[in-house]
């Protein structure tokens, strides 16, 4: 008879709550970016995501483009972005150009403009072909991690827009 480890199964599972997994996401979207610091943190009024952005731009970039409050059941998550202005002009592609600047999780964007095909200009946001991987209580893993893509997180992160599209590029040869 063959006998299975149940080794990740024997110590004490812990399980990551709803909230913390969105931060997770979103420190796995923006938190490679060497001028982005994310962090988690909660007080009487719940959970708190902290961006701290050195640049200023990038930072009312993102703030226009991710929620100030998510709401998960009865808990809201306040998303904070740091910065000293209050708005950045521009459309929304440039928005993502600026907030995602430097990051290394984005290949690429490409804006096709209006034609057969569509009728508006739509621009590509193309990200790394990379897994994205982190601890959560993903019980259908045998290490717990929940896994994506870039563009599924940019999609729950920042939401669909008129004229966007996320996606990954093929993998490098």
């Amino acid at each position: 008879m063959r006998k299975f480890s149940t080794a990740p199964f024997s110590e004490k599972i812990k399980l990551s709550a709803p909230w913390v997994t969105y931060f997770n996401k979103v420190k796995a979207l923006f938190g490679d970016d060497p001028e982005i610091n994310v962090e988690y943190a909660e007080d009487n009024n719940g959970p708190i995501i902290n961006i701290e952005v050195a640049n200023e731009k990038k930072a009312n970039a993102i703030r226009t483009l991710v929620p100030e409050e998510v709401p998960i059941g009865n808990i809201i998550i306040k998303i904070f972005v740091y910065s000293t202005e209050n708005n950045l002009e521009g459309s929304t592609v440039d928005l993502i150009r600026t907030a995602f600047e430097g990051n290394p999780a984005l290949s690429r964007i490409v804006t096709i403009g209006a034609g057969v095909i569509f009728t508006n200009p739509v621009s590509y946001v193309a990200f790394k072909n990379k897994v994205v991987q982190f601890w959560n209580d993903d019980l259908s893993d045998i290490n717990g991690n929940y896994s994506t893509l870039y563009q599924n997180l940019a999609e729950e992160i920042i939401g669909q827009r008129n004229g966007i599209m996320y996606c990954t590029d093929p993998e490098e040869e």
